[in-house]
């Protein structure tokens, strides 16, 4: 029987310090394997449900129904996961979900044209610290952030894209912050951000 099973992690955290730690550090056995089946479940059901897929990553993520509203979605999509037990925190699910959802735009065009920054519309917010630094991150290197998306997690491919990006982040964070990060949190913070661009571009430019 698949189960869905969710667990909290330290995904990050900022602390004063100004640059950036461990979220270049790679992944492998069976966490590679964990990230790469999240992948793989999440893109299923961002197929299967993009519309419920796309309502979870624009909703209020800190109202109280938010929690129960992720784990209605992921067990409504028990049949992606092949048989497997997944657990992960809510984010590698959001993560996982803003790369299905992706992966159609960046078919039709590269990242770079579809995050460029448009004075003419209105601004994008940012929830945090670290949500600011994944934005500016994908604004300014977002050519290392689509190639990052398109590697199998845990692959060599992975750790080249992941080895690019570095110096955008640290630069992007706030004057006296640290990123201390993980690979599948990170990855998950950076797909999240650029769904948020690529859907605020559309639908400004749709207005």
């Amino acid at each position: 029987m698949t189960k869905v099973r969710f667990g909290a992690a330290v995904l990050f955290a900022l602390a004063g310090s100004g640059a950036l730690a461990s979220a270049q550090n790679g992944i492998g056995g069976e966490e590679a394997l964990a990230a790469q089946a999240m992948r793989n479940f999440a893109i299923c059901a961002a197929d299967r449900s993009p519309g419920g897929a796309r309502d979870l990553l624009v909703a209020d993520r800190h109202a109280r129904s938010y929690p129960e509203a992720v784990r209605r979605f992921a067990r409504g999509h028990n049949d992606c996961a092949s048989g497997a037990t997944l657990r992960f925190g809510g984010i590698l699910l959001r993560g996982g979900l803003a790369e299905g959802l992706l992966r159609a735009p960046l078919r039709d065009a590269g990242l770079a044209s579809l995050v460029a920054h448009d004075p003419s519309r209105p601004a994008i917010a940012a929830d945090n610290a670290s949500d600011a630094m994944a934005l500016c991150t994908v604004r300014e290197a977002p050519a290392a952030v689509e190639a990052l998306l398109a590697a199998e997690p845990g692959t060599a491919a992975e750790d080249v894209a992941a080895a690019a990006l570095p110096s955008t982040m640290t630069a992007c964070l706030t004057a006296g912050q640290q990123l201390q990060a993980n690979r599948s949190g990170l990855r998950a913070l950076l797909a999240i951000s650029a769904f948020r661009l690529v859907e605020h571009n559309r639908v400004s430019g749709a207005r």
